[in-house]
């Protein structure tokens, strides 16, 4: 039976979600006063109605950095925070496997792996859950104030938000169990298909059948490194996406 490493959420986490969903809200507020500013500068507004309107933007973007800021850094804890209780686990059960484990891998192979596959965590709570569930919850309490305003915006923002973070990422998902499953299989029937070919090589030279053999796996190669290609293909351009995303998260 395998063991499963426990990712446990953190109270910095759960802070740094809080104070991403107000950054993200002050930043809305900032932009909706920027343009009534301008619309009233344009009707003819007072000074010093313009000048009060000035000084609120002006505070609000302050109040945007230092939100940003101090999101940033209890985001960054919690990801540190994660990465440390990731490896206290993984060296916990490792230990109860050591007389056995090195008959399979070498220390360095061992080292070497245990810190890819650890350090390839870390960007999960960044990169995976932290971007979609502040969006996600800013965009409701848009939703939820714009309703009061005008329904036919509030509903064409819920349903771009529904479409970008529920569909989008079913359906690439999905699409990618599937190009994965498919090269998979594809490459297991290539690796009988050789390992039947450097068997049974003597009785492939005796019915004088080794170019015909060796063409059938160079077409099953070929269509492998075919499958391969799309389902790189397909993850290159879903991370495009998902860096698009998280940069238009960022500069947001």
């Amino acid at each position: 039976m395998k063991t499963r490493l426990k990712f446990q959420v953190d109270k910095d986490l759960l802070l740094a979600i809080v104070v991403g969903v107000c950054g993200s809200l002050v930043a809305l507020a900032m932009f909706f006063l920027s343009g009534y500013m301008v619309t009233q500068s344009a009707l003819g507004a007072p000074l010093y109605a313009l000048m009060i309107l000035v000084v609120t933007v002006k505070l609000f973007g302050f109040l945007r950095a230092i939100t940003r800021y101090v999101e940033r850094l209890i985001s960054h804890k919690a990801t540190f925070t994660m990465l440390r209780d990731i490896r206290v686990q993984f060296f916990g059960k490792l230990v109860n496997v050591i007389p056995n484990v090195y008959r399979k891998l070498s220390s360095s192979d061992l080292i070497s792996r245990m810190i890819s596959r650890v350090e390839a965590l870390q960007n999960i709570y960044l990169r995976v859950y932290y971007p979609p569930v502040v969006i996600g919850l800013t965009a409701l309490v848009t939703v939820i104030v714009l309703a009061f305003i005008s329904i036919g915006h509030a509903l064409l923002i819920m349903v771009s938000m529904l479409f970008t973070l529920l569909i989008v990422p079913w359906l690439s998902s999905k699409k990618a169990r599937t190009l994965k499953k498919h090269a998979a299989n594809e490459q297991a029937r290539f690796l009988n298909h050789f390992y039947d070919y450097k068997a049974g090589m003597d009785e492939l030279r005796r019915f004088n059948q080794i170019n015909h053999y060796r063409n059938n796996l160079m077409a099953k190669l070929n269509h492998f490194d075919k499958l391969q290609l799309k389902e790189q293909r397909f993850l290159t351009i879903y991370d495009f996406y998902i860096k698009y995303y998280c940069y238009a998260f960022d500069f947001w």
